[in-house]
């Protein structure tokens, strides 16, 4: 099953439905020139996935392994050409075959408010999770293959 543009992507923050993936051909806002992941949202791997808490929204995000290489990259001494060639030698692909995936994941990344100088999100005052739940709860950041 091959990816299509629209769902190489999904956002989905708890208090808003799923945004439709950016054009990653649009301008990036000017904090995005050099991305910087904010250093207050923590980071762990569960299962090959990375696992961020935003401790200024209370919100838990979950990033596959090549949206979290995406996070990664963000230390603000790269641009976006910079991170795709970085993840490109990585992950052995064309580099302007991972541009397109690299804006996309920092315009979500960014949408929920975990770069420096993006908009913070409302804040989330309780969470409820159960074993049956949907996930709702939680703000995926996904990449297409091969390099997801």
């Amino acid at each position: 099953m091959t990816d299509t543009p629209d769902d190489r992507l999904a956002a989905t923050p708890a208090d808003r439905p799923a945004a439709t993936p950016a054009d990653p051909t649009e301008p990036l806002p000017g904090h995005l020139a050099r991305p910087s992941s904010r250093p207050d949202v923590e980071m762990a791997w569960f299962d090959g996935e990375a696992v961020l808490f935003d401790p200024a929204t209370r919100q838990l995000h979950t990033l596959n392994g090549s949206a979290a290489a995406v996070w990664l990259c963000a230390d603000g001494t790269q641009d976006v050409t910079a991170m795709a060639a970085e993840l490109a030698d990585t992950f052995g692909v064309q580099v302007d075959t991972l541009i397109p995936d690299v804006v996309r994941a920092l315009r979500s990344l960014d949408e929920l408010g975990l770069l420096v100088g993006s908009p913070l999100p409302p804040v989330v005052e309780e969470v409820e999770v159960s074993a049956e739940g949907d996930g709702s709860d939680q703000a995926d950041v996904l990449l297409p293959p091969p390099y997801g």
